[in-house]
């Protein structure tokens, strides 16, 4: 344990400015700034809980000494929930239980008790069971959120009060719950003992008896007496009242308590749908009173509302940048609280402090779908320097902004073209639904669809906006550059991929319609925004070489580790600047930063401009040493690596920073700041068997020079095809791959078609009613809302006559019976007959010659007519729009489809994603929708690990 202090103890020494841990020396506050709307008009306060424990396990000394060390502002409070042993010592613990906090079980494997905890029994390990030389010598600390890194559990013991305040916390809060006065703890003689001995400034308790007790025996100028309020359902122990019944009578507080503590949603509600509601007058009833309000549960790593786009400090200035501001915000990550405080609030309309360029990622794609009208106007809004477009081409010629030629993840095209699916190695190694096998009418039949591509499972776990996850309409080129010149964006960046092979096998001259579209809107003939035109093909760079007005970016996807000074000289024929993946800059191990690469200065000293790709907000795509916040992702990409530029798919986030004045290189060491991180210095304050194995070297960039591009060819040309999805296998363009995927995941699946998908051919449908295959997204979308009319809807689809009349009434029995989901239905269940398809597709009306003996629908052998046949579709290809968690139908579920809703042994009825199963799903009506065996179980609950979290951040 000694070897690990003096590790943890050199990193925080060597992370952080030398005065900022020096009381002789402290920060000097910056000069405010704005007037504060708190209670005194004075700056929010940061309370730490427990230190910095988002990052370290709470109340250790190392969550203390970096929660001091890389706050911006110079008064942060430490909180300490006070927790007390048998024998009467204080202890700073997350809580009064011992579980998760630490390593109390191998200690003390039968020592788990009940007791009455706010009337709940609670079954755990207990501090007050065990003396605390018990707890000194056997119990060690562990990070109590499984879902933070684990690298510094056991590292520190458990801390007494007397310990924390040798430390020295600039301001002390101690936290008190009322479970010790009932087992018999004299904890107001111990806290008041406490303030003669040291200076507590905060005591708060959800008690309001203790805070009588000792309202009339605190000094109210040293030592503030806080009402903390828990959940709005949950009973005050004195008065037997709710908290949230209390909430709304404050003034009953203002006699023994100078301020409040509530969580967060006392003053913005969040919706069910995780988005914001109207905020409450808390704050302002509060202040009217005369009553600080102090705002709990904050925490990067914990997501709160889809408002914020996954940016924790937009979170905190939703508390800061209104007419009543907190007084205080209780967090697990101070540093990022501080920020806002101290750096962010009220900069939207500063000019830059520092001179990064922020460039969009197909607009901004983490607030709407990529590279439509809405992703881009956002994008402005949100300060973009360089709004971009990813060029496609379209089967007749049409060039449009996408992120990629696979449109399949992106946009709707799996709910209509899956016959178009193809497999183009030169593009991409899995298949795909590719633009140029479409004409621009049919795209435009589509809808866009946000990506989220921050790990597996994201889509589900990491959703991004999903209200409005089909919005906006896709932008030909022509149009995304009207709107930048309407917009005056300070420039644009044209991204050129797949040059050669549309111009050798579909005949598409994707840099001819680049030049074109930019020559007709003058943009070749002006110097007043930038114009960068990126390609990963030098050979398509050389194309603008010639054209002074344009920056020719290369673009580099493939992590490296350096770069010859000849492969700069060859670089240098062809670019004025390259973009980079992050990892080529700083390398990273287990989702720990490992070194600062000599990449950056390579090309900066051969006099290249350099950006990075691609930086996100999510938590999840950050390695550890960011501490969850993407400013200092940025910070240390801006300020450590001295990157010209950052592509963002949240460009709010880096225009914010460059905003703020903790950003401007020209501060003073004293100054607030947002603190980079030290690539590589988290990692080394680890002890060496806890460290994560060396990852081999990264190559060094070579042969980067392309052939030039082939001439444009007719072979691939074609008539524009109809608009829509009834296109034949054999069309030009299009092929159709027998190759299955595997749904469990949903990006994947996103992305690749599965082998059921073969009941689109028309082959299968040869004595079906016309035009069975050509079902329209509208007639999807009504199945999804089971027959209920959507807006904008064409009702004269000839396939069903009764849409043409009364869709509303429409049973919908549509139902898609294919052998690829079956594998492990019934017997024989694959071997569904024709004529029993033809019945499908006839509303279950008999079929003359048809052979009723089946033996897979029992029901089908008596009485077809009668069979509901509401199976629907439950693919996460054609369930854009589906409930969450869809694609996850297990086996239990399945077989219980297969037997017509009969429960089946050993069958958990608690799945989530169709509430009427869980409890009475023999009476559910088999409106489950598409149904496939190889999907996966229940997710395993221990994905909540921290080896688990650890491999997931390390994938992204």
């Amino acid at each position: 344990m000694i070897i690990s202090l003096f590790c943890v103890s050199l990193f925080i020494h060597t992370t952080v400015p030398a005065n900022s841990l020096n009381p002789a020396n402290p920060r000097t506050p910056a000069a405010p700034a704005q007037k504060w709307s708190t209670l005194n008009g004075n700056q929010p306060l940061v309370i730490a809980r427990g230190g910095l424990s988002g990052v370290y396990p709470e109340a250790t000394e190392g969550a203390i000494q970096m929660a001091m060390a890389t706050t911006s502002i110079p008064d942060v409070v430490i909180l300490c929930n006070l927790q007390m042993t048998k024998d009467g010592v204080g202890l700073c613990l997350t809580d009064i239980r011992l579980d998760n906090a630490t390593n109390i079980a191998l200690f003390d494997p039968k020592g788990q008790k009940t007791y009455d905890v706010n009337g709940k029994n609670v079954n755990a390990w207990f501090s007050v069971d065990y003396t605390d030389q018990q707890l000194t010598d056997n119990v060690i600390l562990n990070q109590a959120i499984y879902s933070r890194p684990g690298v510094f559990d056991g590292m520190f013991p458990i801390a007494a009060l007397v310990e924390i305040m040798k430390i020295k916390p600039p301001k002390l809060w101690l936290n008190y719950e009322a479970f010790y006065t009932q087992r018999g703890i004299k904890i107001q003689e111990f806290v008041l003992n406490a303030m003669r001995h040291y200076r507590i400034d905060f005591i708060s308790s959800p008690e309001i008896g203790f805070l009588k007790s000792i309202n009339g025996r605190v000094n109210q100028a040293t030592t503030k007496v806080i009402f903390q309020l828990l959940d709005e359902k949950e009973v005050e122990p004195t008065t037997k009242q709710p908290f949230g019944s209390i909430a709304k009578d404050l003034a009953t507080v203002k006699p023994f308590a100078s301020g409040i503590m509530v969580p967060k949603e006392y003053i913005w509600p969040i919706k069910p749908d995780k988005y914001l509601g109207p905020p409450t007058t808390l704050v302002a009833d509060a202040h009217k009173l005369g009553l600080e309000v102090y705002a709990s549960g904050f925490a990067n790593d914990l997501i709160a509302s889809y408002n914020y786009s996954y940016d924790p400090v937009a979170e905190y200035l939703q508390f800061l940048d209104h007419d009543n501001s907190v007084d205080g915000f209780v967090t697990d990550f101070s540093s990022t609280a501080s920020e806002a405080i101290a750096c962010l609030s009220g900069n939207n309309t500063e000019p830059k402090k520092v001179q990064v360029l922020v460039i969009s990622s197909n607009g901004a794609s983490g607030v709407y779908p990529g590279s439509t009208d809405l992703a881009y106007q956002q994008a402005i809004n949100d300060g973009a320097d360089i709004i971009d477009c990813s060029v496609q081409m379209t089967k007749d010629g049409v060039a449009f902004c996408s992120e990629t030629a696979d449109i399949s993840g992106t946009t709707t095209a799996l709910t209509k073209f899956t016959s178009r699916t193809s497999n183009i190695p030169e593009i991409q190694p899995r298949q795909g639904i590719f633009s140029f096998d479409l004409t621009w009418s049919e795209i435009q039949t589509l809808k866009p669809q946000i990506v989220s591509n921050v790990g597996p499972n994201s889509g589900t776990e990491f959703p991004r906006n999903p209200a409005n996850k089909n919005s906006g309409k896709f932008v030909t080129l022509s149009e995304f550059l009207e709107l930048s010149k309407s917009k005056a964006v300070t420039g644009i960046l044209i991204n050129i991929k797949n040059a050669a092979y549309l111009a050798s096998k579909k005949g598409l001259d994707i840099v001819g319609s680049v030049s074109n579209a930019l020559s007709n809107a003058t943009f070749d003939k002006q110097s007043t925004q930038q114009v960068m035109i990126q390609s990963d093909d030098t050979s398509v760079l050389s194309k603008y070489k010639d054209n002074p007005s344009y920056k020719r970016v290369l673009l580099i996807e493939d992590k490296i580790g350096e770069a010859s000074t000849q492969t700069l000289d060859e670089i240098k024929k062809y670019a004025t600047g390259v973009n980079l993946p992050k990892g080529s800059i700083i390398t990273t191990s287990n989702s720990f930063t490992t070194a600062l690469t000599k990449v950056v200065k390579e090309m900066k000293d051969a006099n290249l401009t350099v950006f990075v790709h691609l930086l996100k907000n999510e938590y999840i795509s950050l390695a550890f040493d960011y501490y969850s916040d993407p400013y200092m992702e940025i910070s240390t990409f801006v300020q450590v690596a001295g990157v010209d530029g950052i592509v963002t798919a949240f460009p709010a986030t880096t225009s914010r920073y460059a905003r703020s004045p903790c950003s401007d290189p020209n501060r003073t060491e004293n100054d607030p700041s947002i603190y980079p991180a030290k690539p590589g210095e988290m990692m080394n304050s680890l002890i060496p068997e806890t460290r994560p194995p060396a990852e081999a070297p990264l190559p060094p960039l070579e042969n980067v020079v392309d052939p030039p591009l082939p001439p444009v060819s007719n072979a691939g040309k074609a008539e524009p095809g109809p608009s829509d999805s009834s296109s034949s296998p054999t069309s030009p363009g299009s092929s159709h791959s027998t190759a299955c995927r595997n749904t469990g995941n949903l990006d994947l699946a996103l992305q690749t078609p599965p082998c059921s998908f073969s009941f689109f051919q028309p082959a299968s449908y040869i004595n079906s009613p016309p035009r069975a295959i050509e079902i329209t997204q509208c007639l999807l979308d009504d199945v999804w809302n089971e027959g209920k009319k959507v807006s904008n809807c064409r009702w004269t689809n000839p396939f069903i006559p009764s849409f043409q009349t009364s869709p509303t009434k429409h049973d919908l029995k549509i139902g898609r019976y294919d052998s690829g989901f079956l594998s492990n239905s019934p017997p024989r269940a694959i071997e569904i007959t024709q004529c029993l398809l033809d019945d499908v597709w006839n509303e279950g009306k008999k079929v003359s010659n048809c052979r009723w003996t089946n033996p897979f629908i029992p029901s089908f052998q008596t009485s077809p007519t009668k069979h509901d046949l509401k199976i629907g579709r439950y693919d996460s290809g054609f369930l854009s729009n589906s409930p969450p968690r869809a694609i996850e139908i297990t086996q239990c579920l399945l077989d219980d489809v297969w037997n017509e809703g009969k429960k089946v042994s050993n069958c958990r009825w608690t799945n989530p994603f169709i509430p009427s199963f869980q409890t009475s799903p023999t009476k559910h009506d088999l409106k489950i929708g598409r149904i496939k065996a190889q999907i996966s179980l229940y997710r395993d609950e221990s994905a909540k690990s921290k080896n688990t979290m650890a491999a997931t951040r390390s994938v992204a």
